[in-house]
């Protein structure tokens, strides 16, 4: 049996980044509370987004496309083709192999059918390392940037009529976040 589509409105929120000499797409699905989307919610949404991605990916990665769904459907109600790069500059920092990612986790007050914790997943390819460090940690200017999109996620998004909270495609609520320190490994589809 397949999965109930999303119950929740959502936009996704694709992103270039540079690969193996080329390029490689990636995205993240933002579910909100509330119900669907009007034209103006879903312009302020994204460029609430925006405003947030771009401070997280370096000088070398852009928002290429964001994608409207409406609740209870996996098909796009809008797609707008943009190209915005991102502003965190390079400069005294390393790049990270490209299914490298930094990871942001938001915990909800929701729990599975065994009473396990249910957590919501964001992955920002291109994380950044300082020169010199470790070679595992994110560089703290990246972490202190996606720390503070968490704190936005949880806190809520003005959407021009209500505030509009994140949750999982189900309608978890983010309840709060944790950036992980570390650089992770997501793998790209193939």
């Amino acid at each position: 049996m397949p999965p109930a589509p999303p119950s929740q409105p959502s936009i996704k929120v694709t992103c270039q980044s540079p690969r193996r000499g080329g390029t490689v797409r990636w995205s993240n699905r933002w579910f909100f509370s509330g119900s669907n989307l009007t034209s103006g919610q879903y312009s302020a949404l994204k460029t609430l987004l925006e405003a947030e991605y771009t401070l997280i990916l370096p000088t070398t990665s852009s928002i290429v496309e964001y994608t409207q769904y409406d609740s209870g459907s996996d098909v796009p109600v809008a797609s707008n083709a943009v190209s915005v790069a991102g502003t965190l500059a390079t400069t005294g920092r390393q790049f990270t192999p490209s299914d490298c990612a930094a990871c942001l986790r938001f915990a909800t007050a929701a729990r599975t059918s065994k009473n396990h914790p249910i957590y919501l997943f964001k992955y920002f390819h291109a994380p950044m390392i300082d020169t010199g460090s470790d070679g595992e940690s994110i560089t703290s200017t990246q972490k202190t940037r996606i720390d503070s999109f968490g704190s936005d996620c949880v806190a809520g998004f003005n959407d021009g009529t209500s505030v509009r909270h994140i949750t999982g495609p189900h309608g978890a609520s983010a309840t709060g976040y944790f950036t992980h320190p570390y650089i992770t490994h997501r793998d790209f589809p193939t």
